[in-house]
């Protein structure tokens, strides 16, 4: 299966304005009037102070002209796809290239998850120098993540007329990992023994045979064909091919995360154990269905390995809201509901634990998310989990998906 393309980062743009300040404005009009008054009827000094609060507007605004028009700033990012757990390098760097000193600039940056709000960039940016303001934003978890300028205002030194500048910044789409590991481990190996094949009741379809094989201790003995007997002088079964719609169903709990865990992380965890899941099934040639409360179902199959793709980019927006257990959701019909069904749960759903023992070996399996769980909860899980793999059953308690990389 082809590596999972990576989702490109978009721009979004804001035009720049015009911005006045009202209360600067009717400031700066009480102190011309005043000192108008002074120096119509005091003269002397009065009347130069008077002249100064004249001209001041209009060299305000001259020198805010001065500053847009030199005011030059580029931005950098250390990658355009940054991963989970990963990191982004952001450098904004800023040039005065015109003849004054630069103040009253003012930016508003998105950093990921962080707005720092509107603060100065710099108190003085002389002529023909650069500043840079370098931050590193963390992505932990799966979304959406804003870098870059949302805001540029340069203002006059009266305070009274802000000019915005056309900014832009990028928002970069984080997905949960795609983890590739062995799919022997989900039972997934096309290279099953009769048993397994025929305790799963995983697709075999009895229109296309392949082959008799002797009978095994422990196989269903009603399949014996008995007429073979006398001439073969053994006890045979009839091997089929798996049909088409032979498979893996992956039902996804999307409840709420209870507890004080935090929600994304263990909600991650769950998807990237699901993804894995996916991966190794198309990697071993058996179609998949994705499927949860909250979402539309999926189905992944090795000749179209984009749906996969498909839904781990949609996975950003998949919200865990759901008030039922996975154990009562009902698929849509895919072709798959007649196969072995896998559930990935990050709660402890006595429903579900008492679904897998009941169940024979190769037809359910249970994948438990611990990760948002204490440590003793967790580990009462994990010993359950070794009971159920002693009995031949798939059962995992994990408290990452990178165990899945472990499991020998």
């Amino acid at each position: 299966m082809a590596d999972h393309p990576v989702p490109r980062p978009v721009s979004e743009y804001k035009r720049g304005g015009l911005e006045l300040n009202t209360g600067a404005v009717f400031r700066l009009l009480i102190l011309m009037l005043v000192s108008s008054l002074l120096g119509r009827y005091f003269g002397g000094m009065w009347n130069v102070l008077r002249v100064a609060m004249i001209a001041y507007p209009v060299f305000s605004l001259l020198y805010l002209a001065l500053v847009t028009a030199g005011l030059r700033y580029v931005q950098d990012v250390s990658t355009d796809h940054p991963v989970k757990g990963g990191s982004v390098q952001y450098t904004l760097s800023m040039s005065n290239e015109s003849i004054v000193p630069m103040t009253g600039i003012q930016a508003r940056l998105y950093l990921g998850r962080e707005d720092e709000g509107v603060r100065p960039l710099t108190p003085v940016l002389l002529p023909r120098r650069t500043v840079r303001t370098e931050r590193t934003i963390v992505c932990p978890f799966r979304g959406t993540y804003p870098v870059g300028l949302s805001r540029l205002a340069v203002t006059d030194p009266s305070g009274c007329l802000t000019i915005l500048l056309s900014v832009a910044h990028r928002v970069f789409y984080v997905t949960p990992r795609v983890l590739t590991v062995r799919p022997d481990i989900f039972m997934l190996s096309r290279e099953r023994s009769g048993s397994e094949q025929v305790q799963s009741g995983a697709g075999e379809d009895v229109t296309l045979f392949r082959e008799l094989t002797e009978y095994r201790p422990g196989e269903d003995a009603k399949r014996i064909l008995w007429r073979y007997m006398a001439s073969r002088n053994a006890l045979l079964l009839p091997r089929y091919d798996r049909g088409v719609d032979s498979g893996l169903r992956v039902i996804l709990d999307t409840r709420v995360t209870a507890g004080d865990a935090q929600p994304l992380g263990v909600e991650d965890c769950s998807l990237e154990i699901v993804i894995a899941i996916a991966r190794a099934g198309l990697s071993a040639g058996i179609p998949i269905s994705l499927a949860g409360f909250g979402f539309q179902p999926v189905i992944c199959t090795p000749d179209k390995p984009e749906q996969l793709h498909a839904f781990v980019e949609d996975s950003i927006g998949l919200f865990f809201r759901s008030k039922a257990s996975p154990v009562h959701y009902e698929s849509r019909p895919d072709g798959l509901s007649a196969s072995p069904v896998v559930y990935v749960t990050h709660h402890r759903d006595d429903a579900l634990l008492e679904r897998i023992m009941d169940a024979p070996p190769g037809s359910c399996g249970l994948i438990l998310n611990v990760s948002g769980m204490e440590r003793s909860a967790g580990n009462s899980l994990k010993r359950f989990a070794e009971g159920m793999r002693y009995d031949r059953k798939l059962c995992f308690a994990l408290r990452s998906a990178d165990e899945l990389l472990e499991v020998s």
